[in-house]
């Protein structure tokens, strides 16, 4: 995850999300090694968005990737791993 998008963040990385984050461990990687200048998570478990509140400082909602409480363009890069192969096939379109 981290080396494909080192080659698309340019000098300025600038705002990340990371949709299904769990407990944070990506997210937190990707402000120590990239430099995000904001990053946010979402995931459907208020325990696992705990967790992750504690491990990188960031902006976490509740939410289901198939329904993101963000407006377009919001982000400049998406991340969503090892989330998609757990949707049902509509849930899959509209993430």
């Amino acid at each position: 995850g981290l080396e494909l998008l080192k080659g698309h963040t340019g000098s300025s990385p600038g705002r990340l999300l990371d949709a299904g984050c769990g407990t944070g461990g990506f997210l937190a990687e990707c402000g120590q090694a990239l430099g995000f200048g904001l990053a946010g998570g979402c995931d459907l478990s208020p325990e696992a968005l705990r967790l992750a509140g504690s491990r990188a400082p960031t902006a976490l909602v509740a939410g289901a990737v198939g329904e993101l409480p963000f407006g377009s363009g919001q982000f400049e890069a998406v991340v969503c791993g090892d989330v998609l192969q757990y949707l049902s096939a509509a849930d899959l379109r509209s993430a």
